[in-house]
């Protein structure tokens, strides 16, 4: 038998929930988002979007509205969700089309379930239409649409169907950029952590986009700069010139170091900005440098005590004395001051 064809009207009703499908841009906003969409579509006194991300870790339930107990009844279709005679048939056949409970069970059978008892039935729910959707990196998503009543149409199947596909690649398409998303975040935060920014230049010698605080960094080394959205005229005249040595400006006790990296599509600036501490002027003694150097090694005081040969008071005296001199708060920085001036070996 045929599916029954959709009216005119139907058809852009179906075209008008895929392009709202589509205009969702966040992951963690998506699920809700096509509730909201899919509501004018398939009406229902209760609809549902069932997840199951393993790799994002994100495993769960959004409902269109609260409904009371919710964590109880989680509880309950963790127990009894091998009953749903739709999840059943998808699993088992690997066809995702959208179903009713009806098309399996009467409603005398589906009031005997546990499920329906302990769940459907508080929230009024005595029959669904939904649909499972599986993407290619092994995502499983299932929305459903619960009535008070067992009046679900082969035009409301029809439609859940034509928009199906597009739910898919709606999803695909928002967990794509959660993952460039998270890969921008990663580089910032390995150039941040690194001391380093970056700059895309366009061809007009504009800032196209930069990481945060590296237009900021450049201002600061030149004072006179009009704007952090422009790059100065020493940066432009030496990206002008095809450099292949880095561009290097001395400010104070700091340098900015600038490298042009080749072989790609846009000009990008990558920036590095060193202080030059300098050591405070009271020097460690001999053996104060024995002790940096078993600090450096990850060795408590009493530790240091026992090697040395001395008591874990003089041990502790002499770490305090080398935090003071160096200027820090920790053993940690401490040792990394330590081996920046060359006081230890790395």
């Amino acid at each position: 038998m045929s599916p029954p064809p959709l009216s005119h009207e139907e058809h852009l009703e179906v075209l008008a929930c895929i392009e709202e499908i589509h205009r969702c841009r966040s992951l963690a906003a998506f699920a809700e988002h096509v509730l909201r969409a899919l509501a004018p579509l398939i009406p229902s006194n209760l609809s549902a979007f069932n997840e199951l991300n393993v790799a994002r870790k994100r495993l769960g339930v959004v409902m269109s509205r609260r409904v009371p107990d919710e964590d109880r009844l989680r509880g309950v279709w963790e127990r009894h969700s091998g009953q749903h005679p739709i999840i059943r048939y998808a699993l088992e056949t690997g066809d995702g089309q959208a179903m009713m409970i009806s098309d399996f069970l009467s409603a005398d059978e589906f009031h005997r379930l546990e499920i329906y008892r302990e769940m459907y039935r508080l929230v009024d729910a005595e029959d669904q239409l939904s649909v499972v959707l599986r993407t290619d990196k092994g995502v499983m998503i299932a929305l459903a649409f619960n009535r008070d009543r067992r009046d679900f149409t082969e035009r409301e199947r029809v439609k859940l169907n034509l928009v199906r596909p597009h739910i898919l690649q709606a999803y695909a398409n928002a967990e794509e950029l959660a993952g460039r998303l998270d890969e921008k975040r990663d580089l910032q935060t390995a150039l941040r952590e690194t001391g380093h920014g970056l700059i895309a230049v366009d061809d007009g010698g504009s800032v196209a986009h930069a990481t945060p605080g590296a237009p900021e960094c450049v201002t600061r080394f030149f004072r006179g700069a009009e704007s952090a959205e422009i790059l100065p005229g020493p940066l432009t005249e030496w990206l002008a010139s095809d450099p292949h040595t880095p561009f290097t400006l001395h400010a104070g006790d700091a340098t900015l170091i600038v490298r042009s990296p080749r072989h790609t599509a846009r000009r990008l600036l990558l920036l590095s900005e060193t202080r030059h501490r300098r050591l405070p002027g009271e020097r460690l003694t001999p053996r104060e440098i024995e002790v940096l150097r078993w600090i450096a090694e990850g060795k408590s005081n009493a530790e240091i005590a026992t090697i040395l040969g001395m008591s874990p008071g003089t041990a502790k005296q002499h770490v305090q004395n080398i935090l003071a001199k160096l200027g820090v708060a920790n053993r940690t920085a401490a040792a990394a001051l330590a081996r920046e001036y060359g006081l230890i070996l790395s």
